[in-house]
């Protein structure tokens, strides 16, 4: 097996995203909402070539929310004010637990093929609208 072909995924990472993504209905559900509602945007949008930029807009709009949601940063509340005790105004939080478990599984998101990710979005989507088409 080659760096570039993990269980018909590009590499691990992009495998391990799609997973991660498909393997709860509480992360599933959004994207596949997200996905059903691009497509039928698209089809409206441009009814010639629907089916490639609801792709296109899978990819963009993936790849922002997978960076998002399984990617360590510095999060900050706007609400939480400097104080004596607390002089850079940081508060504790929680991240989901699958949310972690996902980026120790993933690791780094640079070799994630987005587009990859976007265009199985993009399928479930098109299946949607054209499955309601024909009822």
């Amino acid at each position: 097996m080659s760096d570039t072909d993990y269980n018909g995924w590009t590499n691990r990472e992009t495998w391990a995203v799609a997973l991660h993504i498909s393997s709860t209905e509480e992360i599933y559900r959004p994207y596949r909402n997200i996905a059903i509602e691009l497509a039928k945007q698209a089809k409206i949008s441009h009814p010639d070539k629907w089916e490639d930029e609801t792709k296109y807009a899978c990819w963009q709009v993936f790849e922002k929310m997978i960076e998002e949601q399984f990617s360590l940063g510095t999060y900050l509340t706007e609400d939480i004010k400097p104080t004596n005790a607390n002089p850079i105004a940081m508060q504790n939080f929680l991240i989901p637990k699958h949310n972690v478990l996902a980026m120790e599984d993933i690791g780094s998101l640079w070799r994630v093929n987005f587009t990859e990710i976007g265009n199985m979005m993009a399928e479930m989507g098109i299946e949607v609208v054209k499955d309601s088409e024909e009822e």
